[in-house]
Protein backbone atom coordinates (compact mmCIF):
# COMPACT_ATOMS: atom_id res chain seq x y z
CA UNK A 1 0.00 0.00 0.00
CA UNK A 2 1.25 3.49 -0.86
CA UNK A 3 2.46 5.42 2.16
CA UNK A 4 0.02 8.29 2.47
CA UNK A 5 1.51 9.69 5.69
CA UNK A 6 3.99 12.56 5.60
CA UNK A 7 7.49 11.73 6.87
CA UNK A 8 6.86 8.02 6.34
CA UNK A 9 6.30 5.43 9.05
CA UNK A 10 9.17 6.46 11.29
CA UNK A 11 8.24 7.45 14.83
CA UNK A 12 8.18 11.21 15.26
CA UNK A 13 7.01 13.93 17.62
CA UNK A 14 4.18 16.14 16.37
CA UNK A 15 3.04 19.12 18.41
CA UNK A 16 4.77 17.63 21.42
CA UNK A 17 3.06 14.25 21.05
CA UNK A 18 4.94 11.09 20.04
CA UNK A 19 3.33 9.30 17.07
CA UNK A 20 4.51 5.69 16.89
CA UNK A 21 5.09 3.65 13.74
CA UNK A 22 2.05 1.47 14.40
CA UNK A 23 -0.25 4.51 14.57
CA UNK A 24 1.15 5.84 11.31
CA UNK A 25 0.38 2.49 9.65
CA UNK A 26 -3.18 2.67 10.99
CA UNK A 27 -3.51 6.19 9.63
CA UNK A 28 -2.25 5.04 6.25
CA UNK A 29 -4.92 2.34 6.06
CA UNK A 30 -7.59 4.87 6.99
CA UNK A 31 -6.38 7.37 4.40
CA UNK A 32 -6.38 4.66 1.73
CA UNK A 33 -10.02 3.99 2.65
CA UNK A 34 -10.79 7.70 2.35
CA UNK A 35 -9.14 7.91 -1.08
CA UNK A 36 -11.21 4.94 -2.25
CA UNK A 37 -14.38 6.57 -0.90
CA UNK A 38 -13.56 9.87 -2.62
CA UNK A 39 -12.94 7.99 -5.89
CA UNK A 40 -16.37 6.39 -5.78
CA UNK A 41 -18.14 9.58 -4.71
CA UNK A 42 -16.46 11.60 -7.48
CA UNK A 43 -17.58 9.02 -10.03
CA UNK A 44 -21.22 9.41 -9.03
CA UNK A 45 -21.15 13.12 -8.18
CA UNK A 46 -21.84 12.42 -4.51
CA UNK A 47 -21.01 15.32 -2.22
CA UNK A 48 -18.91 14.11 0.72
CA UNK A 49 -16.39 15.81 3.00
CA UNK A 50 -14.34 15.22 6.14
CA UNK A 51 -15.95 16.33 9.39
CA UNK A 52 -15.42 16.60 13.15
CA UNK A 53 -11.91 15.70 14.33
CA UNK A 54 -10.75 14.92 10.81
CA UNK A 55 -11.79 18.37 9.58
CA UNK A 56 -10.14 19.90 12.64
CA UNK A 57 -6.97 17.97 11.84
CA UNK A 58 -7.00 19.20 8.25
CA UNK A 59 -7.15 22.84 9.33
CA UNK A 60 -5.04 22.82 12.49
CA UNK A 61 -2.49 20.06 11.72
CA UNK A 62 -2.60 19.59 7.93
CA UNK A 63 -3.29 15.95 8.68
CA UNK A 64 -4.28 13.72 11.56
CA UNK A 65 -4.52 15.19 15.03
CA UNK A 66 -1.41 13.52 16.51
CA UNK A 67 -3.36 11.95 19.39
CA UNK A 68 -6.35 10.84 17.27
CA UNK A 69 -6.91 7.41 15.76
CA UNK A 70 -9.99 7.63 13.56
CA UNK A 71 -11.30 9.36 10.46
CA UNK A 72 -14.78 10.86 9.95
CA UNK A 73 -16.71 11.66 6.77
CA UNK A 74 -20.08 13.40 6.43
CA UNK A 75 -22.78 13.50 3.75
CA UNK A 76 -26.24 14.98 3.65
CA UNK A 77 -28.86 12.24 3.82
CA UNK A 78 -29.71 12.29 0.10
CA UNK A 79 -26.05 11.81 -0.83
CA UNK A 80 -25.61 9.14 1.84
CA UNK A 81 -28.58 7.17 0.47
CA UNK A 82 -27.14 7.41 -3.04
CA UNK A 83 -23.80 6.09 -1.79
CA UNK A 84 -25.50 3.15 -0.08
CA UNK A 85 -27.31 2.27 -3.31
CA UNK A 86 -24.12 1.93 -5.38
CA UNK A 87 -21.73 0.71 -2.68
CA UNK A 88 -22.09 -3.03 -3.23
CA UNK A 89 -20.98 -2.80 -6.87
CA UNK A 90 -18.21 -0.24 -6.33
CA UNK A 91 -16.32 -1.43 -3.25
CA UNK A 92 -14.43 -4.69 -3.82
CA UNK A 93 -12.15 -6.73 -1.54
CA UNK A 94 -10.41 -5.85 0.62
CA UNK A 95 -12.82 -2.91 0.93
CA UNK A 96 -16.15 -3.57 2.61
CA UNK A 97 -18.97 -1.02 2.93
CA UNK A 98 -20.59 -1.86 6.25
CA UNK A 99 -24.10 -0.80 7.25
CA UNK A 100 -26.92 -2.19 9.36
CA UNK A 101 -28.15 -3.84 6.16
CA UNK A 102 -24.92 -5.19 4.64
CA UNK A 103 -23.58 -6.60 7.93
CA UNK A 104 -26.41 -7.49 10.28
CA UNK A 105 -24.38 -8.88 13.16
CA UNK A 106 -24.11 -5.46 14.74
CA UNK A 107 -26.59 -2.63 14.20
CA UNK A 108 -25.23 0.86 13.48
CA UNK A 109 -27.11 3.89 12.20
CA UNK A 110 -24.38 5.02 9.82
CA UNK A 111 -21.78 3.34 7.59
CA UNK A 112 -18.19 2.23 7.86
CA UNK A 113 -15.78 1.51 5.04
CA UNK A 114 -13.46 -1.27 6.21
CA UNK A 115 -10.27 -2.93 5.04
CA UNK A 116 -10.78 -6.66 5.59
CA UNK A 117 -7.03 -7.37 5.45
CA UNK A 118 -6.48 -5.47 8.71
CA UNK A 119 -7.75 -5.52 12.30
CA UNK A 120 -9.76 -2.73 13.91
CA UNK A 121 -11.90 -4.38 16.58
CA UNK A 122 -14.28 -2.31 18.68
CA UNK A 123 -14.33 -4.42 21.83
CA UNK A 124 -17.99 -3.74 22.68
CA UNK A 125 -19.03 -4.70 19.13
CA UNK A 126 -17.04 -7.91 18.92
CA UNK A 127 -18.73 -10.65 16.92
CA UNK A 128 -16.72 -13.24 15.02
CA UNK A 129 -19.08 -12.94 12.04
CA UNK A 130 -18.88 -9.15 11.96
CA UNK A 131 -16.33 -7.41 9.73
CA UNK A 132 -13.69 -6.07 12.14
CA UNK A 133 -11.22 -4.50 9.70
CA UNK A 134 -9.76 -1.03 10.25
CA UNK A 135 -12.42 1.48 9.22
CA UNK A 136 -13.49 5.04 8.62
CA UNK A 137 -16.86 6.36 9.80
CA UNK A 138 -19.31 7.67 7.20
CA UNK A 139 -22.09 9.74 8.75
CA UNK A 140 -25.39 10.83 7.17
CA UNK A 141 -26.20 14.31 8.44
CA UNK A 142 -29.89 14.66 9.30
CA UNK A 143 -32.09 17.54 10.36
CA UNK A 144 -31.62 18.51 13.99
CA UNK A 145 -35.02 19.29 15.58
CA UNK A 146 -35.06 22.65 17.33
CA UNK A 147 -38.17 21.97 19.39
CA UNK A 148 -37.13 20.20 22.60
CA UNK A 149 -40.27 18.02 22.89
CA UNK A 150 -40.06 16.89 19.25
CA UNK A 151 -36.37 16.17 19.73
CA UNK A 152 -37.00 14.02 22.81
CA UNK A 153 -39.73 12.03 21.05
CA UNK A 154 -37.56 11.54 17.98
CA UNK A 155 -34.61 10.33 20.05
CA UNK A 156 -36.83 8.02 22.12
CA UNK A 157 -38.15 6.31 18.98
CA UNK A 158 -34.65 6.17 17.50
CA UNK A 159 -33.38 4.40 20.62
CA UNK A 160 -36.33 1.98 20.59
CA UNK A 161 -35.62 0.76 17.06
CA UNK A 162 -31.87 0.75 17.71
CA UNK A 163 -32.40 -1.60 20.65
CA UNK A 164 -34.43 -4.00 18.51
CA UNK A 165 -31.88 -3.84 15.70
CA UNK A 166 -29.01 -4.61 18.07
CA UNK A 167 -30.50 -7.84 19.36
CA UNK A 168 -32.18 -9.06 16.16
CA UNK A 169 -29.22 -11.06 14.79
CA UNK A 170 -27.13 -11.18 17.95
CA UNK A 171 -25.16 -14.40 18.40
CA UNK A 172 -22.83 -13.54 21.29
CA UNK A 173 -24.50 -13.51 24.70
CA UNK A 174 -23.41 -12.54 28.23
CA UNK A 175 -22.39 -15.30 30.63
CA UNK A 176 -25.12 -14.28 33.05
CA UNK A 177 -27.95 -16.80 32.59
CA UNK A 178 -30.72 -14.30 33.34
CA UNK A 179 -29.39 -11.67 30.92
CA UNK A 180 -28.82 -14.29 28.25
CA UNK A 181 -32.37 -15.61 28.63
CA UNK A 182 -33.82 -12.11 28.53
CA UNK A 183 -31.99 -11.26 25.30
CA UNK A 184 -33.11 -14.49 23.63
CA UNK A 185 -36.69 -13.85 24.72
CA UNK A 186 -36.57 -10.31 23.29
CA UNK A 187 -35.14 -11.72 20.06
CA UNK A 188 -38.12 -14.02 19.63
CA UNK A 189 -40.48 -11.10 20.13
CA UNK A 190 -38.49 -8.94 17.70
CA UNK A 191 -38.65 -11.65 15.03
CA UNK A 192 -42.41 -11.18 14.80
CA UNK A 193 -41.61 -8.45 12.27
CA UNK A 194 -38.99 -8.46 9.52
CA UNK A 195 -35.58 -6.90 10.08
CA UNK A 196 -36.14 -4.71 6.99
CA UNK A 197 -39.25 -3.26 8.65
CA UNK A 198 -37.30 -2.35 11.76
CA UNK A 199 -34.58 -0.74 9.66
CA UNK A 200 -37.14 1.27 7.70
CA UNK A 201 -38.76 2.52 10.92
CA UNK A 202 -35.36 3.45 12.33
CA UNK A 203 -34.47 5.53 9.27
CA UNK A 204 -37.90 7.15 9.34
CA UNK A 205 -37.28 8.50 12.83
CA UNK A 206 -33.72 9.60 12.03
CA UNK A 207 -34.92 11.63 9.03
CA UNK A 208 -38.27 12.88 10.33
CA UNK A 209 -36.93 16.44 10.79
CA UNK A 210 -35.09 16.64 7.46
CA UNK A 211 -37.70 18.60 5.53
CA UNK A 212 -36.65 22.26 5.42
CA UNK A 213 -34.07 21.63 8.14
CA UNK A 214 -31.71 24.56 8.74
CA UNK A 215 -29.46 22.63 11.13
CA UNK A 216 -27.95 19.18 10.52
CA UNK A 217 -25.89 16.85 12.63
CA UNK A 218 -25.38 13.39 14.11
CA UNK A 219 -28.52 11.80 15.50
CA UNK A 220 -27.20 8.39 16.57
CA UNK A 221 -25.98 8.80 20.16
CA UNK A 222 -27.27 11.29 22.70
CA UNK A 223 -23.75 12.39 23.65
CA UNK A 224 -23.00 13.18 19.99
CA UNK A 225 -26.31 14.96 19.40
CA UNK A 226 -25.48 17.49 22.09
CA UNK A 227 -22.36 18.71 20.26
CA UNK A 228 -22.02 17.61 16.66
CA UNK A 229 -24.39 19.79 14.63
CA UNK A 230 -24.19 22.98 12.56
CA UNK A 231 -26.11 25.11 10.06
CA UNK A 232 -26.70 23.23 6.82
CA UNK A 233 -25.76 26.26 4.73
CA UNK A 234 -22.22 26.16 6.17
CA UNK A 235 -21.39 23.20 3.93
CA UNK A 236 -21.50 25.24 0.73
CA UNK A 237 -19.23 24.06 -2.07
CA UNK A 238 -16.54 21.46 -1.60
CA UNK A 239 -12.87 22.48 -1.48
CA UNK A 240 -9.70 20.43 -1.65
CA UNK A 241 -7.19 20.68 1.18
CA UNK A 242 -3.85 19.08 2.00
CA UNK A 243 -4.10 16.25 4.53
CA UNK A 244 -0.90 14.31 5.16
CA UNK A 245 0.21 13.34 1.61
CA UNK A 246 -3.34 13.53 0.21
CA UNK A 247 -5.91 16.06 -0.91
CA UNK A 248 -9.23 15.67 0.90
CA UNK A 249 -12.69 17.19 0.52
CA UNK A 250 -13.62 19.90 3.05
CA UNK A 251 -16.79 22.03 3.29
CA UNK A 252 -16.50 25.59 2.03
CA UNK A 253 -17.34 27.25 5.36
CA UNK A 254 -15.24 24.96 7.52
CA UNK A 255 -14.38 27.79 9.91
CA UNK A 256 -18.04 28.26 10.87
CA UNK A 257 -18.56 24.52 11.27
CA UNK A 258 -15.51 24.11 13.50
CA UNK A 259 -16.47 27.11 15.63
CA UNK A 260 -19.99 25.70 16.04
CA UNK A 261 -18.65 22.37 17.28
CA UNK A 262 -15.37 23.22 19.06
CA UNK A 263 -15.42 26.95 19.76
CA UNK A 264 -11.81 28.19 19.70
CA UNK A 265 -10.71 25.20 17.63
CA UNK A 266 -7.13 26.36 17.04
CA UNK A 267 -6.42 26.07 20.77
CA UNK A 268 -4.97 22.70 21.78
CA UNK A 269 -6.73 20.68 24.50
CA UNK A 270 -4.96 20.13 27.84
CA UNK A 271 -2.13 17.60 27.62
CA UNK A 272 -3.96 15.14 29.90
CA UNK A 273 -6.88 14.99 27.41
CA UNK A 274 -4.72 14.12 24.41
CA UNK A 275 -4.48 10.56 23.20
CA UNK A 276 -7.46 9.30 25.23
CA UNK A 277 -10.25 9.22 22.62
CA UNK A 278 -10.35 5.46 21.95
CA UNK A 279 -8.02 4.36 24.69
CA UNK A 280 -8.77 0.72 25.64
CA UNK A 281 -11.81 0.66 23.33
CA UNK A 282 -10.18 -0.56 20.12
CA UNK A 283 -7.78 -3.32 19.12
CA UNK A 284 -5.70 -2.32 16.10
CA UNK A 285 -3.32 -4.34 13.96
CA UNK A 286 -2.67 -2.91 10.48
CA UNK A 287 -0.66 -5.97 9.40
CA UNK A 288 -3.01 -8.87 10.21
CA UNK A 289 -6.51 -9.63 8.79
CA UNK A 290 -9.12 -9.50 11.54
CA UNK A 291 -10.23 -13.12 11.03
CA UNK A 292 -6.68 -14.31 11.63
CA UNK A 293 -6.30 -12.00 14.63
CA UNK A 294 -9.51 -13.25 16.27
CA UNK A 295 -8.51 -16.88 15.63
CA UNK A 296 -5.07 -16.47 17.23
CA UNK A 297 -5.76 -14.10 20.14
CA UNK A 298 -7.86 -14.36 23.27
CA UNK A 299 -9.59 -10.99 22.88
CA UNK A 300 -11.87 -11.35 25.89
CA UNK A 301 -9.00 -11.41 28.39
Amino acid sequence: MENLIRNGYDEEKRDGYVVETKMKKIWSVQLDLLMELQRVCNRYNIKMFVVWGTLLGAIRHKGFIPWDDDLDVGLLREDYDKLCEIASKEFCEPYFFQTADSDRNFFIGYARLRNSDTTGIIKDNLDVEYNNGIYIDIYPLDGYPQNNLKRQIQFLMRDFYTSIGLIYYRTNYPDNVIKKGLIKCCQKIAHIVKYETILKKYYKWCTISNKNAETVGLLYHNSLCEKYYFKKRYIGNIKKMQYENCMVNVPENYDKILKSVYGDYMKFPPVKERGMWHNDQLIYDPDIPYKEYIATHNINE
